[in-house]
């Protein structure tokens, strides 16, 4: 199957592979639904909730996911991400996390996301490794902080510190 596709073709299918299924199984199900009636009505328009969410869901991994092609490797188990690249690599504890920062692009220094533990480890992971949707995952379980910004951190074009969130002075008179 791998030589009907171009490998830009494959990428694209693969960055967004959630949120395909999700709109085919939206698609199909509204389908059942307008051709049905009664209780399998009902289950149908379930399904095609069922299919908006997880399309919805994967628009945000396919925008965090990016293009890929970057150095190294992501990796999460047992609460501790890894990141492994070609000279080395580190790992930080999801649960001793202190500190999550998202650092855009600046000259040769490709874009990337700066974690730091209780401890003063670093982790520093280019945001087009692979597996980098793993982050996105572990940072999932943090509290306060929305699939959405991390999304918008991307889009942000400056360096974003996302958790804990600093709370203004003005925010914490008002």
């Amino acid at each position: 199957m791998d030589e009907l596709l171009r490998p830009e073709a494959r990428a694209a299918l693969l960055r967004w592979r959630e949120a395909l299924l999700g709109a085919a199984l939206c698609a199909l199900a509204l389908l059942g639904a307008w051709q049905s009636y009664g209780l399998t009505r009902w289950v149908a328009l379930f399904l095609a909730l069922v299919g908006l969410a997880l399309a919805l869901a994967g628009l945000q991994r396919g925008r965090f996911r990016g293009a890929g092609g970057g150095l190294g490797v992501v990796e999460l188990d047992e609460g501790r991400l890894s990141w492994l690249g070609p000279r080395g690599g580190s790992s930080v504890s999801m649960g001793e996390l202190a500190v999550l920062e998202y650092h855009p692009a600046e000259g040769l220094t490709p874009e990337r996301w700066r974690l730091t533990d209780k401890t003063g480890n670093e982790l520093l992971v280019p945001a087009n490794a692979a597996g980098i949707e793993r982050l996105f995952d572990a940072c999932a379980t943090l509290p306060g902080l929305s699939p959405a910004r991390l999304g918008a951190a991307r889009r942000a074009g400056m360096p974003v510190r996302l958790w804990p969130e600093q709370v203004s002075l003005a925010r914490r008179l008002h």
